[in-house]
């Protein structure tokens, strides 16, 4: 099972009716910012580096109590006047954190492309900026998570990506 965000309910009530239904969670997102403001992830947003470092442990926390085996990291909006550059510096060094923190716990950290139609102005929307980030990032604990759907509606040609990677 996945689901969003569980940060509205205490972790270990949530792991209780994951267990008494017999289900197993996979993953949730880290906190996302400011959802009811519109973030939608601060993972590359210059002013949010803080709070996103707090997500990390909070994620982390929960992580546990859940047994989840991964968390993602989502990227946010890209400002509609920011510094391209500041935001990949910002996105790479918050991954190679979070990716360390991540790891430290036993959680594998993953990064999502999310289709601009859905989340118009997400900073990772495309297969080639996230295996660039991936590269660049160089951590053993960082993978993507690659949604068909989202990257079918992108770029087209999945069975091709899938079959090359």
């Amino acid at each position: 099972m996945e689901y969003l965000f569980p940060y509205d309910y205490e972790a270990k009530l949530l792991a209780e009716i994951l267990k008494s239904n017999g289900l197993t969670q996979v993953l949730h997102n880290m906190p996302p910012g400011d959802w009811d403001a519109g973030e939608r992830g601060i993972a590359c947003l210059p002013d949010r580096v803080d709070v996103f470092r707090e997500g990390v442990a909070t994620a982390i926390g929960y992580a546990k109590i859940l047994e989840l085996g991964q968390l993602h990291a989502m990227a946010g909006l890209a400002p509609e006047h920011g510094d391209p550059a500041e935001l990949h510096q910002t996105y790479t060094s918050n991954l190679r954190f979070a990716a360390a923190e991540t790891e430290k716990a036993g959680i594998r950290l993953v990064i999502e492309m999310i289709k601009t139609r859905d989340i118009p102005g997400f900073y990772l929307s495309t297969s080639a900026k996230a295996e660039e980030i991936l590269a660049e990032v160089a951590s053993d604990n960082l993978y993507i998570q690659y949604d068909i759907y989202h990257m079918q509606i992108m770029e087209g040609q999945n069975a091709g990506v899938i079959i090359h990677h």
